[in-house]
């Protein structure tokens, strides 16, 4: 019976912390990516947002497509190298 609880409350804690990591590992990198290589390619004009005001937790819609510019870099950058 405890077995039974222990095993339920692990994978409850186990899919939250995979929740986790995917959401706030993935969307950092990828959003600190964007934000870096924006600002280099825009000579420092896009995005306004300062880099850590922009991973916070009133994560923004409009600083999403930040974070998908990073994610399709990566994946640009990954199919180059492997493929």
């Amino acid at each position: 019976m405890i077995d039974d609880v222990l095993g339920g409350a692990f994978r409850i804690l186990s899919g939250f912390f995979k929740d986790f990591v995917i959401d706030v590992v993935f969307g950092v990198v990828f959003y600190t990516v964007g934000w870096l290589c924006l600002r280099i390619l825009s000579l420092g004009r896009t995005p306004s947002a300062p880099l850590l005001e922009g991973v916070s937790e009133n994560y923004d819609t409009d600083d999403g497509w930040v974070a998908i510019f990073g994610g399709v870099l990566l994946l640009g950058i990954f199919l180059k190298v492997y493929f």
